[in-house]
C-alpha cells in the first residue's frame, strides 16, 4: 500500500519545498508516499483548454492507471471538518485499491477527462489557491487524517 500525489511540475519557493519535505517525513511512519510530478504546458491564458488537454495526457503518463485515483477539484466533495475527511481516507486505504493516488491540478485545472476518470472528486476549499499552496495544505490533511485515525494528539476538536 501506498500513497501517491501527482503534481504539476513547479519551481517551487523554498518555503514549499519545506512544507512538503516536513509533512512527507511525517506521513512516512505511516505509510509510504511519493510527489511524482507531470509536465505543464507554457501556453498562456488564451490557450487554456490547449494546455489542459496537454496536461491531461501528462497526468495520465505519470498515474499508474491500473487503479483509481481521487482528483483534488475546488467544485468537488466538501468535508464539514478534518474528521470527516479522516473517514474518507479510511475508506480509500481499505478499498483494496493496492495504494491511493491523488491529483492536483495545474493553473487552469484539468481537463473533463481527467475529472471524468477520476474515482472521486474533494475538495479543500471552495476558494482557489496555487498548486503549490494545495500541496503543502493537502499534505497537512494527510498527516492530520492519520493522527486522527490512530488516536495521536494532533488534531484538536
Amino acid at each position: 500500500m501506498k500513497l501517491t500525489v501527482v503534481v504539476p511540475k513547479m519551481k517551487a519557493e523554498p518555503w514549499v519545498n519545506e512544507g512538503i519535505a516536513t509533512y512527507i517525513k511525517k506521513i512516512k511512519p505511516f505509510m509510504p508516499i511519493s510527489i511524482l510530478d507531470y509536465k505543464t504546458s507554457s501556453s498562456d491564458r488564451g490557450r487554456a483548454d490547449e494546455k489542459k488537454e496537454y496536461e491531461e495526457l501528462q497526468i495520465f503518463k505519470t498515474l499508474d492507471n491500473s487503479k483509481p485515483f481521487i482528483l483534488l477539484d475546488e467544485k468537488g466533495k466538501t468535508f464539514k471538518n478534518s474528521v470527516e475527511f479522516s473517514a474518507d481516507l479510511n475508506r480509500w486505504l481499505e478499498s483494496g485499491w493496492g495504494g491511493v493516488q491523488f491529483v492536483i491540478g495545474g493553473a487552469f485545472g484539468v481537463s473533463d477527462e481527467v475529472k471524468r476518470r477520476a474515482q472521486y472528486s474533494v475538495s479543500l476549499s471552495s476558494l482557489t489557491f496555487n498548486h503549490q499552496l494545495v500541496t503543502v495544505v493537502f499534505l497537512e490533511q494527510l498527516y492530520r487524517g492519520f493522527t486522527v485515525l490512530r488516536n495521536i494528539p494532533y488534531h484538536n476538536e
